[in-house]
């Protein structure tokens, strides 16, 4: 193989190991269908949404399930609107809800997993400049 085709094919995998490490720790994957809060408030009137969780971040959102399997998850405006009214209705309802905790700590692995990437991105390339450096026998023409 030559020199060229292995250059390729290293940053070929690093592109691909790059891609999946963002993919992984990507904070809005998953399924949950996006729903406006009017068609949510419908949902809890007439009985479709089984679970809910709150989240007491700015926003405020809630995700869950639906009764017929789905997921949601939808934003609480905050103007105008109690929020013992919404806990309230839900409980009517039979809703299951449960309160994420807010994450107001600073975290050394949640530091770590944000800027591992990017750290291990600039290592890449300056180990590629070196490499680069060296095979030209480190004279710049």
């Amino acid at each position: 193989m030559n020199e060229m085709a292995k250059n390729l094919l290293l940053w070929l995998i690093i592109a691909v190991v790059l891609l999946t490490v963002f993919q992984t720790f990507n904070p809005h994957s998953g399924s949950s269908q996006d729903m406006s809060y009017t068609t949510f408030a419908q949902n809890v009137e007439n009985g479709a949404v089984a679970s809910g969780t709150i989240t007491s971040t700015a926003p405020p959102t809630i995700t869950g399930k639906l009764k017929d399997g789905g997921s949601y998850r939808t934003v609480v405006p905050v103007v105008g609107l109690s929020s013992s009214d919404l806990i309230k209705q839900m409980r009517d309802k039979g809703v299951e809800l449960r309160q994420e905790p807010s994450d107001n700590g600073f975290s050394l692995l949640g530091l770590l997993f944000n800027w591992l990437p990017i750290i291990i991105f600039v290592g890449v390339l300056i180990w590629f400049m070196r490499q680069m450096q060296a095979g030209s026998g480190g004279l710049a023409p």
